[in-house]
């Protein structure tokens, strides 16, 4: 049986290396796939149903059974290449199907930011791409305003009025720098990192003022990542 799946291998053009480098599939749909591409090869080497003849041949046990020809077992994996090609097609439809289901369970977080006085809590924040953060407790005296030049190019800035506890949803990978306008002078400044921190380096260049101490912590965290 192992010299037939030997020659099966030798004839065949598709191999399980080949099936998991077509598609992407988890570890188990491709054990599903070798243990059917092994039963369909084990049905082809058996050979097809035995005649009348053939079998009464069986009676003398004195023969050995012949195995059957390379060209009879090419022949046969040639016949059962669509087969797999079948079971590759619908495998791979299911992955599809199992990578689109888990991208849309992928549900967005929503991050709460206070604020406390003369802060914001927490004033570092790391999030996804997609995330939504909320400035909540905004007494009369308190706003939220991204800082011109200190957030990822081609994101939304964000104004919210005295004690708008208003949100913003970030889908642009990067860092935010944002400041309470009344206590900027205090360091009332928050930083939001959305994904990578692409953008620091154009912060870096950018950044004035009171929002320095806040770039400096932003880079110390992103150093302990």
């Amino acid at each position: 049986m192992l010299m037939i799946l030997g020659r099966i291998n030798e004839k065949y053009f598709l191999t399980i290396g080949e099936i998991g480098s077509m598609v992407k599939i988890r570890k188990k749909q491709l054990l599903s796939i070798t243990f059917l591409l092994s039963v369909l090869f084990l049905l082809a080497a058996c050979g097809k149903s035995e005649t009348p003849d053939q079998t009464s041949s069986k009676a003398d046990d004195s023969e050995p059974a012949a195995l059957q020809s390379p060209e009879t077992i090419s022949q046969t994996a040639t016949e059962i290449a669509p087969v797999a090609e079948q079971v590759v097609a619908v495998v791979e439809e299911k992955a599809e199907a199992v990578s689109d289901a888990t991208a849309v369970n992928i549900e967005s977080k929503e991050h709460i930011v206070y604020a406390q006085a003369t802060s914001f809590d927490s004033k570092l924040l790391f999030i996804n791409p997609g995330d939504t953060v909320q400035w909540a407790n905004m007494s009369p005296t308190h706003d939220s305003v991204s800082i011109d030049g200190l957030i990822p190019e081609g994101a939304e800035p964000w104004k919210f009025a005295l004690g708008a506890n208003g949100s913003v949803t970030l889908a642009v990978e990067g860092v935010y720098i944002y400041k309470c306008t009344p206590h900027y002078a205090v360091g009332m400044i928050g930083a939001i990192i959305v994904g990578e921190a692409s953008n620091m380096e154009q912060i870096k260049t950018n950044v004035t003022g009171r929002a320095k101490g806040m770039v400096i912590k932003v880079e110390r965290a992103l150093a302990k990542k």
